[in-house]
């Protein structure tokens, strides 16, 4: 594995940015990803960006060069998407709103601290309810993801243009349950590689985990869940017979920009956000294989269940990582 950039996950009121980039500083972390809830968004992108930067200089200005930029998500789960965009209204898909304002905020923080790469972490979700048609449904607003993709890009591209610092689009793959209503975007890989060619992905292993369980358990037989087992498996896929994640981990390592870390243990949202060796997740195996596929440095990012309020969940998660990588020669920092 060339490199992993170690990164932290902010929230509500930044209170965690004191403590984490404390750790950064220390040990050499270059990475950093801002995860604010949406109350936050009350305040403007000028003086979120300038409470960031605070921090920063506070703690004796750590090299931070790659900074990702969450976007927000909004707590109505009858929202098609995470984005306020509107996949479902006649006139298509428009950039409003939190989505312009979080790239506002990510352009100022990546220039006043010195970042060289600005990535936005995005969620295409769409949701469905028991008893509505998956394949329709699947076709209609996969159409209009790809859309909003584009346009996304379209912003990032002025946002790196205002700032002058690259800036990339990462699509994250979503759990298979979402609050209780199924997923029908990103569940499937080729959802994710049929992205634009210059949105990079984010594999949350904790969804990827949940959707293995997910699989082979009792959602498998459900009819809110569009697809058998084998269906993912591509032609390129079905060269690497020995297993499903297997498959799908060698397929996308090349276009990842940023891995989420967490464990899970099964299937639905109490499930997943579990620290390090809490859950089943094989991380050993699964980062042997993204290490020899991915083709740049991918920030590695944690996220746990109450990580937000609790500091030491993300402390300890560095010694549990350790442990599962033993003695190979990966870099989380």
């Amino acid at each position: 594995m060339s490199d992993f950039i170690r990164s932290v996950k902010c929230a509500a009121v930044y209170s965690q940015l004191i403590p984490a980039l404390t750790l950064a500083g220390q040990l050499g972390f270059s990475g950093l990803e801002l995860h604010a809830l949406e109350s936050l968004y009350q305040f403007p992108a000028e003086e979120r960006a300038k409470a960031v930067v605070s921090s920063w200089a506070t703690v004796g200005k750590p090299d931070i060069t790659h900074l990702c930029v969450h976007m927000p998500l909004p707590d109505r789960l009858d929202t098609i998407d995470a984005l306020r965009y509107d996949l479902g209204s006649p006139e298509g898909v428009y950039v409003e709103g939190l989505i312009l304002d979080s790239m506002d905020e990510g352009g100022m923080v990546a220039q006043a601290i010195g970042a060289t790469q600005l990535y936005f972490n995005i969620h295409l979700l769409g949701l469905m309810q028991e008893g509505q048609d998956p394949g329709s449904m699947r076709a209609r607003r996969g159409m209009r993801a790809r859309k909003a993709l584009g346009d996304l890009v379209s912003a990032a591209s002025y946002c790196a243009s205002r700032y002058g610092v690259p800036a990339s689009i990462v699509r994250e793959n979503n759990p298979p349950d979402h609050g209780g209503m199924q997923g029908v975007l990103d569940l499937d890989p080729r959802d994710m590689l049929d992205s634009p060619g210059d949105v990079l992905l984010n594999i949350d292993l904790a969804h990827f985990r949940m959707y293995e369980h997910a699989r082979t358990g009792e959602m498998r037989r459900c009819a809110r869940h569009p697809s058998a087992p084998r269906s993912y498996l591509t032609p390129t896929m079905s060269r690497y017979p020995e297993c499903w994640a297997g498959c799908v981990l060698q397929v996308i390592a090349p276009r990842l920009g940023i891995i989420h870390i967490s464990d899970a243990s099964g299937p639905t949202k109490a499930d997943e956000g579990l620290p390090i060796g809490q859950g089943d997740a094989p991380f050993t195996s699964w980062l042997e294989i993204l290490g020899k596929g991915i083709v740049r440095d991918v920030m590695a990012v944690y996220e746990f269940k109450n990580g937000h309020d609790d500091w030491g969940l993300t402390r300890d998660a560095d010694q549990r990582l350790a442990k599962v990588l033993g003695a190979r020669s990966y870099r989380t920092a």
